[in-house]
């Protein structure tokens, strides 16, 4: 009987391995293994697993250059390995739809890991409905925009779907030590242009914040870099560093007092997860999918459009505030990560699993 578990992501990096092992403590009767679809990853610069014999590379291509390689491949570990179930990260690329329809047709039970929620054209709405209904026995999606998404337009059963999927080790993030007011204003993003950061540095210079010596700090990396260096070479209270190690990225959320979020397209936003779980209050577009899943207005943060008026008006509200604010929000904030947790993971994919919903 085929009892273990495959996951397969895009790439492994820290955040999946941590949704991995997680799963893995609460089903210690099976081997649950996990798979990158790629091999390189430029932006984040994660580890690999490869010494870990329960991880599989199933191409040394990009993740996003089609291989017929990886399918043959993700045959061969299924049959050698004794997978029952396989969890897919997603159905957007050619690869992933035809293991999530090799895994119904071989009589497996398949999983779909989505953080899905913007609605598209009708036709292919209802052509994704009909394939993922026809392929897929269970959907672990992000939040609630997503829920939404495919019980309403993809008329999933809700039976099928749980809530859970975007996770980080909380714990990982939390902040031990004594909290300082340091006047730091912090955005962990790439530098591209759906996170917004140009507008986010143009409201953030002529705010209240900036005329009251805050400093912005912008962490990340990406194609919009030379553009946004030139946009501060006169703004010295804005700075820009590379992208951070996930060891890294703890403390630099522990220096800071707020975490903003200003993108015009995030499926979800994992960041937000990270400075929630780092005790601090967070401000987030309104075109962010965590919402409102992980911030009630004016509790643990605040909500906004991300237009240069409502930004701008933000920020000014935002500035008025003492330190103490700030921190008793930040404790709100890391009250309610909990609720999206390693353990929130690992225990709705099992019922998942085990078909218990």
């Amino acid at each position: 009987m085929n009892n273990n578990v495959l996951l397969v992501w895009d790439r492994m990096g820290d955040y999946h391995r941590a949704r991995w092992t997680a799963l893995q403590k609460i089903k210690p009767d099976i081997i649950v293994y996990g798979a990158d679809l790629g091999a390189t990853d430029p932006l984040y610069r994660w580890k690999n697993t490869e010494h870990n014999s329960n991880y599989f590379q199933l191409s040394q291509k990009p993740p996003d250059n089609i291989d017929i390689m990886r399918i043959f491949r993700f045959i061969q570990i299924l049959s050698s390995h004794n997978i029952g179930t396989i969890c897919i990260s997603g159905y957007g690329k050619f690869e992933y739809l035809i293991f999530l329809l090799y895994g119904k047709l071989s009589g497996r039970r398949v999983i779909l890991f989505a953080e899905s929620w913007y609605s598209g054209n009708y036709i292919v709405d209802k052509i994704k409905s009909i394939f993922l209904r026809a392929t897929c026995h269970g959907f672990l999606v992000s939040g609630s925009r997503a829920f939404d998404h495919f019980q309403n337009r993809l008329n999933i059963p809700p039976s099928k779907i749980k809530i859970g999927y975007s996770v980080v080790d909380n714990e990982h993030f939390r902040n031990s030590g004594p909290v300082k007011f340091n006047k730091r204003l912090l955005c962990v993003a790439r530098f591209s242009p759906e996170k917004n950061l140009q507008l986010l540095i143009k409201a953030f210079a002529e705010s209240e914040l900036s005329r009251n010596n805050w400093e912005l700090l912008i962490v990340g990396g990406g194609p919009l870099k030379s553009e946004l260096e030139k946009i501060i070479s006169n703004k010295p209270n804005v700075r820009l560093i590379e992208w951070k190690s996930y060891q890294e990225l703890p403390s630099i959320y522990h220096s800071s007092d707020i975490f903003i979020l200003p993108s015009v397209f995030e499926p979800w936003g994992l960041v937000v997860n990270e400075a929630m779980a780092a005790g601090l209050p967070v401000m987030v577009s309104d075109a962010a999918g965590c919402l409102p899943d992980l911030l009630v207005n004016g509790e643990n943060g605040w909500q906004f459009s991300p237009y240069r008026d409502h930004l701008s008006v933000m920020l000014n509200k935002v500035a008025v505030y003492s330190a103490q604010v700030f921190s008793d929000m930040g404790k709100r904030s890391e009250a309610m990560i909990g609720r999206f947790s390693l353990e929130t993971f690992s225990k709705n994919l099992n019922l998942l699993i085990e078909k218990k919903v």
